[in-house]
């Protein structure tokens, strides 16, 4: 029996009851991680991810595991909107892989605290611009491993423009952007500041702070692959199951109890 020991004592014991067995526990598993583990909502967890994680954003990334937990104590933005919500939907386990899923996010909440997502860089915090940041509909995904571990994250692909005041962009630069307006009024912050802050993260290199990416050698050997195989025109990588091989494989290594249903040839 796999132990599920980064959720807390009783989400671990259901975990253990429930996610080997079906899809939709395997969705429940997902949800718990983006609102509990994931460093948004609540603090980053890093026990919840794989040794050889990879994140990646429309804008940041990738970030190996070290770089991601760093970057996320850094931002923290459940710190500055406390009513952050995902409002998340549409889960669906991807047919080529029956460990990974796919969702939608429409991420709302109010910066109505201080925010100091630089750490030390900068002395004075942003103050609550009380600002509703509406983010686009953006498509993310998670890719568990054998132990349940999250192995890969994605996020902040916007699929539409509409319902926003972000300009469009989704995830922590979506954050940025969308109170962008209420702290250019703020004394401690400069115009040149205020124009790049939804960019800052790209070219920060400060070992102690965010990161907007990792460097490639630093990345794990499995996305390296991935990403080379990709260039060379190869359909493999994330979309196949565990990682590289058929859905036969799958089959013989998918965890003890999870029903993979294929919803296509």
């Amino acid at each position: 029996m796999r132990t599920f020991s980064f959720l807390g004592e009783d989400a671990a014991r259901a975990v253990e009851r429930n996610f080997l067995k079906n899809d939709q526990d395997l969705v429940a598993h997902a949800k718990h991680f983006v609102l509990n583990c994931g460093g948004n909502y609540n603090p980053v967890m890093e026990s919840a991810l794989a040794d050889d994680f990879v994140f990646e954003g429309s804008c940041i990334g990738p970030l190996n595991k070290k770089d991601f937990v760093r970057t996320m104590k850094s931002l923290a933005p459940y710190k500055a909107f406390p009513d952050l919500k995902p409002n998340f939907f549409g889960f669906q386990v991807d047919p080529s892989n029956p460990l990974r899923l796919w969702f939608f996010l429409r991420v709302r909440g109010t910066h109505s605290q201080p925010w100091k997502p630089w750490e030390h860089a900068v002395d004075e915090p942003l103050q609550p611009t009380n600002v509703e940041v509406k983010l686009p509909t953006e498509t993310a995904s998670i890719l568990f491993d054998q132990q349940g571990r999250v192995r890969y994250y994605s996020i902040g692909v916007a699929g539409s423009c509409f319902l926003d005041n972000s300009g469009g962009t989704g995830a922590i630069m979506g954050l940025f952007a969308g109170i962008r307006k209420g702290i250019r009024a703020q004394p401690s912050v400069s115009e040149a500041m205020a124009k790049s802050i939804d960019q800052w993260l790209a070219i920060n290199e400060a070992e102690t702070l965010a990161r907007g990416s990792s460097s490639e050698d630093s990345l794990p050997e499995w996305w390296t692959a991935h990403k080379e195989e990709a260039l060379d025109g190869v359909v493999s990588g994330l979309d196949s199951p565990v990682i590289e091989g058929s859905k036969a494989k799958a089959e013989e290594e998918k965890p003890e109890g999870i029903r993979v249903v294929f919803q296509s040839q």
